[in-house]
């Protein structure tokens, strides 16, 4: 299984991307991994516009993927046993690439939101894009160890 983790802009404090880097390290036992950022606009344009233009830069990091997840605020609430079982529905059915795909801080247009049906949610709290990378890498790490049985969640499956 290729996961694929793709972000509007580059990580920026030093604590995410630590975090970040000791988990994708760790994920690297369990799958392929694939990280990328696309670059975050800036300048003087609307909300609307930023997300449009990012959104546009994202569709086609997506392109060649079997599935796609956006991490969005009004998205489906998972624990991480459910996440461990949504990636394990992914093998199942023999789905090859994955991206999980961490937004900017203008969100997504409601046409990308359209485009793909899975929307996970990573928190009920607002979180800068940073912190929601950290968590969900850390988040797809746990998972893995999940399914292998391996202690660091402290629970199984089931």
């Amino acid at each position: 299984m290729e996961i694929r983790i793709v972000s509007v802009g580059k990580l920026q404090h030093a604590y995410a991307a630590a975090g970040c880097r000791m988990y994708e390290d760790r994920l690297k036992h369990y799958v392929k991994l694939q990280i990328q950022a696309v670059s975050d606009v800036k300048g003087q344009y609307s909300e609307q516009e930023k997300a449009r233009i990012e959104c546009e830069r994202l569709s086609k990091v997506l392109l060649g993927c079997d599935a796609v997840v956006l991490l969005d605020e009004g998205g489906m609430r998972l624990n991480s046993v459910k996440i461990a079982e949504e990636l394990l529905g992914f093998q199942r059915r023999s789905i090859k690439k994955t991206a999980f795909v961490v937004g900017g801080a203008a969100g997504f247009t409601a046409e990308f939101k359209a485009e793909y049906a899975k929307h996970w949610r990573i928190s009920d709290l607002t979180l800068p894009h940073e912190m929601a990378k950290l968590l969900l890498t850390e988040q797809l790490y746990r998972a893995m160890t999940i399914i292998k049985g391996e202690p660091y969640h402290r629970a199984g499956l089931g």
